[in-house]
């Protein structure tokens, strides 16, 4: 076996033990109250609700209407999006630098309380870091090959993804402050995919543009005051009851960790220039901050970030590995 694919059996491993213990996990444990909402909104479809687009509930429904209207069908798409997920971040990982990176980045990920919990609840943050995820690596290979077709991909996922939640809206800023920082990449801003790609994230977000017209604007104006209105209990106790909320939901010490990994990624962009250190930190730091600075107005809840992490965590692997390297060499 050589040293390329060295990791594809570990993985496969990985990926039949983990959703093993997620299907018979699920049998022992009740639906809770959020998860029962999303089964009950998912009897009465709609183009989207009110405070939440529509794709879980789509998810739910499907899977209920084709195998049984039963708590763990309920839940049985969770545990395909973990599987799936875990391929994805091995192959983000590959991508970017090698299997090993994208093997442990995958392993890291799985043992991570808030994703391994994503594998397994009915919520609409799994379908949401699904295609977070999957926008990211299609957004790499369209960087790595120059290839139009996946920059469409990639906004397809991010269309699939504000159907899921809507702050996957923040993919799109901290993508371009990618483009703009990277010299070499900058040269995508005068080509048509992006702007083509743009309509079509649009055209697959329509659905909940044309409920929210038909309900005057309800949903977005309740997401906006909900996460962005300022409120007279935020401030410095806010922001500290939001870094303690994401040692929380990561463990004190990789919340730690992934920062770390933000700041030097983007220092190792500084140093050598390595497009790939500055497209983890662009997608992780942006939202950290972005929601960071909204504590200071209003509570953050500890789940919204979960989406800077997983690029966070391929950095981290990566700068291990890689300073574990030089140690190596050094003696």
């Amino acid at each position: 076996m050589t040293v390329d694919n060295r990791y594809r059996i570990p993985l496969l491993i990985l990926v039949v033990l983990t959703t093993a213990f997620r299907l018979i996990y699920i049998n022992f444990i009740e639906l809770v109250p959020d998860e029962a909402y999303y089964w009950d909104l998912s009897r009465r479809l709609q183009l989207s609700y009110y405070d939440h687009p529509p794709m879980l509930m789509y998810l739910i429904s499907l899977f209920t209407g084709v195998l049984g209207n039963t708590e763990f069908v309920v839940r049985l798409p969770s545990v395909i999006i973990g599987s799936a997920f875990t391929v994805i971040v091995y192959l983000l990982g590959k991508d970017l630098f090698d299997e090993k990176i994208g093997f442990y980045s995958a392993l890291l990920t799985n043992i991570t309380l808030i994703y391994s919990i994503g594998g397994i609840l009915a919520t609409v943050d799994t379908p949401f870091a699904l295609f977070w995820l999957l926008a990211s690596y299609f957004g790499v290979k369209a960087i790595k090959t120059d290839d139009g077709k996946w920059w469409y991909l990639k906004d397809i996922a991010v269309g699939l993804g504000m159907l899921s939640k809507y702050i996957m809206v923040l993919f799109v800023p901290a993508f371009l402050i990618f483009l703009l920082l990277s010299k070499d990449h900058r040269y995508w801003l005068r080509r048509k995919e992006p702007y083509i790609g743009g309509a079509i994230a649009l055209l697959i977000f329509s659905p909940v543009i044309f409920w929210n017209a038909q309900n005057g604007w309800a949903s977005f104006r309740f997401q906006l005051t909900h996460g962005l209105e300022v409120k007279r209990e935020a401030g410095f106790p806010s922001f500290l009851e939001y870094i303690g909320s994401q040692a929380g939901i990561l463990s004190p010490f990789l919340f730690i960790a992934c920062v770390w990994a933000m700041i030097m990624s983007f220092i190792e962009w500084l140093r050598k220039k390595d497009w790939r250190y500055l497209l983890l930190s662009s997608l992780s730091s942006f939202v950290v901050l972005f929601f960071g600075y909204s504590s200071f107005r209003a509570k953050v809840e500890g789940n919204w970030p979960m989406s800077a992490y997983l690029t966070a965590i391929v950095a981290l692997v990566s700068l291990y590995f890689q300073s574990n390297y030089k140690r190596k060499k050094v003696f």
